[in-house]
């Protein structure tokens, strides 16, 4: 594994708590290489351990947390993005053109 330039292979891992009052139905998380070489998406995982990765991380929503693993283990940034609503989430009816409602 390449370390990043903030952190070596075996230097200690480090996990970032950030909690939230508004709603977020997932966190959109990937690791970017660079702007050329495009992003990885990462997966929510159920708990972190000793062979998690970097960016991978633990969406708590009943304690509203948001766990984030951050390491040597992959090379370069890491994006975390809050979304409010997408598919799971209960949206208000659209009315149409003609007055009902899609």
């Amino acid at each position: 594994m390449a370390p990043n330039r903030y952190f070596k292979a075996d230097d200690p891992k480090t996990h970032f708590k950030f909690n939230y009052t508004d709603e977020r139905e997932l966190f959109d998380v990937s690791v970017s290489k660079s702007l050329c070489k495009g992003t990885v998406n990462l997966k929510n995982v159920t708990a972190l351990n000793a062979t998690s990765l970097s960016g991978d991380f633990v969406h708590d929503d009943e304690n509203k947390t948001l766990l984030v693993r951050v390491d040597g283990t992959r090379l370069g940034s890491i994006s975390l993005k809050g979304v409010i609503c997408r598919d799971t989430c209960d949206m208000p009816e659209i009315p149409d053109s003609k007055g009902g409602s899609e």
